[in-house]
């Protein structure tokens, strides 16, 4: 027999939040397709307080993951700005997609990042970021009927770096996990858990100066 999606529970409970942040649009709504998966990505921020920093507001377009036979699958093209700092006061995990991609087993995600803005005692700094796009080896193994997830955890504090002439610079430093199989996904607004899942992949990365995600 194939197996069955995973069950999901929503919450009428809203998350808290604070100050004047745009929230970001809801991730488009999962529709399953034929030999496709569920597949959902997560962002959340695991950082020590940055002082004089207000927010780490980063902007992505573009998601994509690399298949068995080495093809770019594309999986979002949204706009959406995330405040990091936000989500770590909230302590969220917080939906940044849930779609249907083909069945198969990833070894890449792809990340585009369009811009990321400090905004330090209410002045916005635009930041330099090494590369704009995330290439992100990992393992994600998706069977039709299955529900996978990949969770990508900043750490603005490492991430964030000042030159001697001032100039911001944001290289990327993630926890990247993959959960598979998933049983369980409970939602309460843009907030999201999974239960019952098998994890199936967890690595730290750091982007270095020339753009590149490393150990």
């Amino acid at each position: 027999p194939s197996p069955s999606p995973a069950k999901e529970t929503t919450s009428s409970q809203k998350p808290s939040g604070s100050g004047s942040t745009p929230t970001p649009p809801p991730p488009p709504t999962y529709t399953a397709t034929k030999d496709s998966g569920r597949f959902l990505f997560a962002i959340t921020d695991d950082t020590v307080p940055l002082a004089d920093v207000d927010s780490v507001l980063v902007t992505m377009t573009a998601l994509a993951a690399r298949n068995s036979k080495a093809q770019w699958v594309p999986i979002s093209t949204v706009n959406r700005t995330y405040d990091l700092l936000k989500l770590k006061q909230e302590g969220r995990l917080e939906l940044v997609l849930d779609t249907s991609i083909p069945a198969d087993t990833y070894d890449q995600m792809s990340l585009t990042i369009d811009s990321v803005v400090i905004v330090k005692n209410g002045i916005a700094h635009t930041a330099k970021v090494p590369s704009r796009i995330m290439y992100i080896p990992l393992s994600l193994p998706l069977r039709s009927g299955q529900t996978a997830a990949i969770t990508m955890d900043f750490a603005a504090d490492k991430s964030l770096h000042i030159t001697n002439a001032g100039q911001h610079i944001f290289a990327p430093v993630v926890q990247v996990n993959v959960l598979g199989e998933i049983q369980v996904v409970q939602k309460s607004g843009s907030k999201v858990e999974f239960f019952n899942g098998l994890p199936k992949f967890a690595r730290s990365y750091g982007m270095d100066e020339t753009g590149a995600m490393r150990k």
